[in-house]
């Protein structure tokens, strides 16, 4: 899965030096031992790892978090590709220390509780009076999502451009920046659709589970164009795969539930089909930061894209419950003037969305892309809490097994570093 991510990496002109707040990371010209080159190549690759977080500050999308852990992978490339360096060479150095590592690492464990929120939020409007169809939650939420990047969009606007990305102002440009833009929004579609939709049939806590199956659809698209998988991957693969077979056999927290309720219901499978949508998307992100694109406008603009597809599916979803006879359709929104059904979806666009972004391109300059995707992986158990919680949600053994197969397959399909090797 690497080859096809130094292959992105090759086309992108990356800042070496970054500062940030109180993480600042210096050039400095100083002479390496042999002994030193392995040392300093895990420190570039923290630095890294935060400049592609922000070049790929993706949409505040539930499902962002796999091509966060993309992103790991990424840096995580880049730095073994540096282990060739010379004998006197440009490097980065972390001045952050102990206690910038601990921080780092507070930052990620929040953004795994914040990604874990997001299912339950969105199921718990759903059983709020008058519920959003998924159509209109997906347009609510996705406008919020949508004016977060106004700034960015703005700036564009005054003709400021990403460093070493591709002008998008030529005709062939816009062309290709318009293309891969909508291209996103319509993968994105799909797989946050389906999770939206899916919530409607099936627990909060299984549906975040399962999207960690994307994790596993991935290898598969980049085995299909010719780049190698190494073997920890695979295995990764089938404990993702195993973990979904074992969720399926789960039917809850009592005896009685799971006799009820033995294998994969119909809102686990638009899960799973989301999954494999947004394995797309990320496989497809790749594809066109080979291009050069413009990576924070582009997604920037594939968000708000994906607002306005949201907002056709709400106007279908209001259109067909005004020409259905009555009391056939449920409304769109019967509940909108609910302040608190408001004040959750602001939560779900702004805190497991935007911030989580921001607090993750954060975290990862000072914590080590294999420490982050561990820390990340945690998100579903984040979500099996909050849905106990406020949903009262339960997992039988067999859930909670599957869980761990799932959790345990995204870990190790994050810890290939291309080489065999690990960091």
């Amino acid at each position: 899965m690497n080859a096809l991510v130094r292959t992105s990496l090759a086309s992108l002109a990356l800042p070496i030096a970054s500062s940030t707040g109180s993480q600042r990371h210096a050039m400095v010209a100083v002479p390496l031992s042999p002994a030193s080159r392995r040392g300093c190549t895990t420190v570039r690759r923290t630095a890294t790892a935060a400049v592609l977080r922000r070049d790929n500050a993706l949409s505040c999308g539930p499902l962002s978090r796999l091509s966060r852990r993309v992103a790991s992978v990424i840096a995580r490339a880049a730095g073994d590709a540096e282990e060739s360096i010379s004998e006197s060479s440009a490097v980065t150095v972390d001045t952050a220390g102990a206690t910038g590592v601990w921080y780092g690492r507070a930052l990620l464990i929040f953004v795994a509780a914040a990604y874990g929120s997001l299912s339950v939020a969105f199921k718990y409007v759903y059983s709020l009076p008058g519920p959003p169809s998924a159509g209109t939650i997906g347009a609510v939420r996705g406008v919020i999502a949508a004016l977060c990047f106004i700034p960015m969009i703005m700036d564009a606007k005054k003709g400021e451009q990403e460093a070493g990305s591709m002008n998008i102002n030529t005709e062939e440009g816009k062309k290709k920046f318009w293309l891969a833009a909508g291209e996103l929004a319509l993968w994105n579609l799909l797989a946050q659709g389906c999770c939206n939709v899916a919530l409607l049939f099936t627990d909060a806590t299984r549906v975040s589970f399962l999207t960690q199956a994307s994790i596993a659809f991935t290898p598969v698209l980049c085995v299909m164009t010719g780049d190698r998988v190494a073997g920890i991957t695979w295995v990764g693969c089938l404990l993702a795969l195993a973990g979904v077979v074992a969720l399926g056999f789960d039917g809850g927290g009592t005896a009685a539930a799971a006799a009820q309720s033995i294998g994969l219901n119909l809102g686990d499978i638009i899960a799973l089909i989301g999954a494999a949508a947004y394995s797309l998307y990320i496989f497809r992100i790749g594809a066109f930061a080979k291009m050069k694109l413009p990576g924070n406008l582009t997604q920037a603009w594939k968000t708000v894209i994906l607002a306005v597809l949201y907002c056709v599916w709400a106007a279908a979803d209001a259109i067909k419950y005004a020409t259905a006879a009555p009391g056939t359709v449920a409304a769109p929104w019967a509940g909108w003037t609910n302040p608190l059904a408001w004040a959750v979806l602001a939560f779900t666009a702004i805190v497991p969305g935007y911030l989580a972004d921001v607090c993750q391109a954060k975290g990862q300059e000072s914590v080590s892309a294999s420490e982050s995707q561990v820390l990340l992986a945690g998100e579903p158990l984040f979500a099996a809490v909050f849905g106990l919680v406020l949903l009262g949600e339960t997992l039988g053994f067999m859930g909670f097994v599957g869980g761990a197969g799932l959790v345990v397959g995204a870990i190790l399909c994050g810890v290939d570093d291309g080489s065999g090797k690990s960091d």
